[in-house]
């Protein structure tokens, strides 16, 4: 019996081997969904609206090529790797989008399109499958290969997208879209709402999950300390970002590098800085989508600090605060958002799926 002791002593070598970029993994996936939610209409209209409320629960060989359980993001050298993996095993083949196994299943078509922005500007990565199980790829992809029964991996040359070690692979999201035969159409999307764990790309730690910390003054303020080499994202979101304003910070630097990025409301870059020096800036913007902004600091074996003030040209009402929030970075940081699998409710099929399935092995025997 392995003691916990020897345990410790595996995990840590296991560490040490691992390549520094690996982040993602099935293991530590940057997106994790809820099974038994696919959103299904039919030839008469909507039967289940999907999302964890209103999906159609299934068995496991049920929405076989549309029910999304798991997504996580990885590098080489020169690309970004995207991959998505499916509830059942197999998936992505011949005739295997509908209720039945084997040669009484329905044939479909499908897509799959994972969403993603790098430095603010948005990509897609998709492939097209055919009914004969044949993927056509399509975005910024180069490949898409299906593989180990329910899993496919593209690969996104980094080139394509500017990515540069301390980048920030972010607004992550995943969606299947297939149709059948018998007139069914299935979609689910991972995760149900929002987006997945932002990805640092040649991050020497990777693999940690991020900080997130929520601004909510009319003028945002933050402090982010590392005492300590430390690798990792911190995520400021602000809820009060104005259209126009002004933007001014200062990074002391004592080894390592930071990546600067600040996002609007519509996710369009604002100010994006790669910060591997002493740096004082301060600049105005305008016309930006106000509300929801996100500030992102990603640190690649960074020591040192960095201060951030981000205000509106226009004054603030009476009685409007300015507060600070601050994060100190560590190597053992940990995300405030985990994500984690919703039990499986009890199988139960709406009577008009029942009819389909029926239709689909009626059909069957005749031809």
């Amino acid at each position: 019996m392995k003691t916990p002791a020897r345990l410790l002593t595996i995990a840590l070598l296991a560490a040490l081997v691992s390549p520094a970029a690996h982040a993602g993994s099935l293991a530590d996936p940057e997106i994790v969904d809820d099974n038994d939610e696919v959103a299904v209409s039919g030839p008469l209209g909507p039967i289940c609206s999907g999302g964890p409320a209103g999906g159609c629960p299934g068995f496991d060989f049920m929405w076989r090529d549309t029910d999304i359980n798991s997504a996580f993001v990885n590098e080489t050298a020169d690309s970004l790797t995207f991959t998505l993996e499916m509830k059942f095993s197999p998936s992505f083949g011949a005739g295997s989008g509908g209720f039945f196994i084997g040669p009484s299943a329905m044939d479909d078509t499908c897509s799959y399109v994972v969403n993603f922005l790098v430095r603010g500007v948005a990509y897609t990565a998709s492939a097209a499958v055919a009914a004969d199980g044949t993927p056509t790829v399509g975005g910024v992809a180069t490949v898409a290969e299906t593989h180990d029964g329910n899993q496919m991996t593209w690969t996104v040359p980094k080139a394509a997208v500017g990515a540069q070690s301390g980048d920030v692979v972010s607004g992550l999201y995943v969606t299947a879209h297939c149709e059948t035969e018998l007139g069914l159409i299935l979609d689910d999307r991972a995760p149900d709402a929002n987006t997945g764990r932002d990805y640092l790309v040649g991050g020497a730690s990777v693999s940690a999950k991020p900080v997130f910390v929520t601004l909510t003054n009319a003028t945002a303020s933050v402090a982010y300390k590392a005492t300590a080499p430390t690798s990792g994202v911190t995520q400021y979101n602000w809820t009060k970002g104005p259209a126009t304003g002004t933007l001014a910070f200062k990074a002391v630097v004592g080894a390592g590098m930071l990546n600067l990025t600040v996002l609007d409301a519509k996710n369009a870059t604002v100010y994006q800085k790669m910060i591997m020096g002493n740096s004082t800036t301060a600049a105005s913007f305008s016309g930006k989508a106000a509300g929801a902004w996100r500030i992102v600091v990603a640190a690649t074996g960074f020591k040192g600090n960095l201060t951030l003030a981000i205000a509106s040209s226009t004054p603030a009402p009476n009685g409007s605060g300015t507060g600070a929030s601050s994060a100190t970075g560590s190597a053992n940081d940990s995300g405030s958002a985990t994500t984690s699998k919703k039990g499986t409710p009890a199988p139960f099929v709406p009577i008009a799926l029942v009819a389909l399935a029926a239709m689909a092995l009626l059909r069957r025997r005749l031809v």
